[in-house]
């Protein structure tokens, strides 16, 4: 009979080996690209078999979804269950942009910290095929989805203007990804990057105009 011990080991060895291969996996899609990674690559840099491999993923495909799902589950619970909780909405503007950079300062070490899959995410994510595209989009539109159910509500409540909620969430939505896209390629460092959300959050509630 198994102890209790000896499967508690057994357990943390396979969540090793897994998070592992996920690891080596991140390395040789950055370095070679998803279609040119063959599955013999990642296995020979996580030093494990290809029996290993299967074990833990179906396919390339299969690891390739686990990275960025792992990832993407993380940002999405920071913004929705976790902080921005949809179930307790802003009563005023002020609160709204309160909340609003406070999310966006809470997911920031979360993507400072997955620097490379971001990369690979932007880079890669919409070359694999058909199916997958699909699932990148509906990840564009949960985010896009959260932004309107935002903006509908302060519109309803009266201290943002009324508008085309679904047209500035996409807005919001491409902004952020384009500054995103800039600081993965080098256009600013680091250091920078807080600053930088707090001018992205005055711009969404400001504008431009001088007050």
């Amino acid at each position: 009979m198994v102890s209790e011990k000896r499967k508690k080991l057994d357990e943390e060895k396979k969540v090793k080996t897994r998070n592992s291969l996920l690891e080596a996996a991140i390395e040789v899609f950055l370095l070679k690209g998803y279609h040119q990674t063959n599955i013999s690559d990642i296995v020979a840099k996580a030093v494990v078999g290809q029996g290993t491999f299967y074990r833990n993923f179906k396919s390339k495909k299969d690891i390739f979804e686990s990275i960025l799902k792992i990832f993407i589950d993380k940002v999405i619970y920071e913004f929705s269950g976790g902080f921005l909780n949809v179930e307790q909405m802003p009563s005023s503007f002020d609160e709204y942009k309160e909340k609003s950079l406070k999310a966006s300062l809470r997911v920031m070490p979360i993507i400072m910290e997955n620097k490379d899959i971001m990369k690979l995410f932007f880079r890669d994510a919409l070359i694999i095929d058909k199916e997958f595209e699909k699932e990148v989009i509906s990840i564009f539109e949960d985010f896009i989805n959260l932004a309107e159910h935002y903006l509908k509500h302060s519109v309803k409540e009266g201290f943002i203007r009324d508008c085309n909620t679904r047209i500035v969430a996409q807005s919001i939505m491409g902004m952020v990804i384009q500054i995103i896209k800039s600081w993965l390629y080098g256009d600013f460092p680091d250091s920078e990057i807080e600053d930088i959300m707090i001018e992205i959050n005055n711009f969404i509630f400001s504008g431009i105009i001088k007050t």
